[in-house]
């Protein structure tokens, strides 16, 4: 029979490796944190859904994308989409960050980019000598792809960009990463029109896709 010695020695060691473990945990979401917000900038940092402003069926959009958190860790092994279609200022990308702080305390990657951001950054590869599929990989790994309007401000995507996303959309569908974005037009078939129907139709398969179909919080500051 073990002595009681032993078993207490036995249970400072497991609790050291717990509490390692935990600190090992924290330091990971921070440096994770810390690199997101580094490359996007401080503008939506304190968003949160507490204090997304809504009324009417911004209620029923907030309340979806809080079910989606409550069912995160299973969205996310998963591949579940969610998608923000709408105009522009309508507080999408509010809502989209307001998801960063569990998601990352959870333990999953994120990485955030724009549309803009994306194109620019295979653009700079042959400045940075690295390849096209080690930037690509960039999108395609991480646990989250948080994707803000990869709608072109002027016309479409040109035939090279839309290779890209339907690549990095393609991978992510593959492996059951999910990809949340938001959409700057109206609905589906703007969206369908403007980022191709192979890509659309990867990113909407069992996707959560809320409407927000209101008035720009934009315009009615100034």
């Amino acid at each position: 029979m073990r002595s009681e010695a032993y078993r207490r020695m036995v249970a400072e060691r497991e609790a050291d490796d717990k509490l390692r473990r935990e600190l090992a945990h924290r330091d990971q979401v921070a440096t994770r944190r810390a690199a997101l917000w580094k490359a996007r900038g401080r503008r939506y940092r304190h968003c949160t859904l507490t204090n997304f402003e809504a009324v009417g069926t911004q209620v029923t959009v907030r309340a979806a994308v809080r079910d989606y958190l409550h069912n995160l860790t299973d969205n996310i092994r998963n591949g579940v989409n969610l998608i923000l279609i709408g105009p522009k200022g309508t507080g999408k990308d509010h809502l989209l960050a307001a998801m960063f702080d569990e998601t990352l305390d959870k333990g999953f990657s994120i990485k955030w980019t724009s549309g803009a951001a994306l194109w620019s950054r295979f653009r700079s590869a042959i400045d940075q000598d690295r390849t096209e599929n080690q930037v690509t990989a960039e999108y395609i790994t991480p646990d989250v792809l948080a994707l803000s309007d990869p709608v072109p401000v002027c016309g479409a995507l040109t035939p090279y960009q839309a290779a890209k996303l339907y690549e990095i959309v393609d991978a992510r569908y593959n492996h059951c990463r999910p990809i949340w974005t938001t959409v700057n037009c109206q609905d589906g078939s703007a969206m369908a029109e403007s980022l191709g129907g192979q890509v659309v139709d990867r990113i909407r398969d069992g996707a959560v896709s809320l409407a927000c179909n209101w008035g720009s919080f934009r315009e009615s500051r100034k």
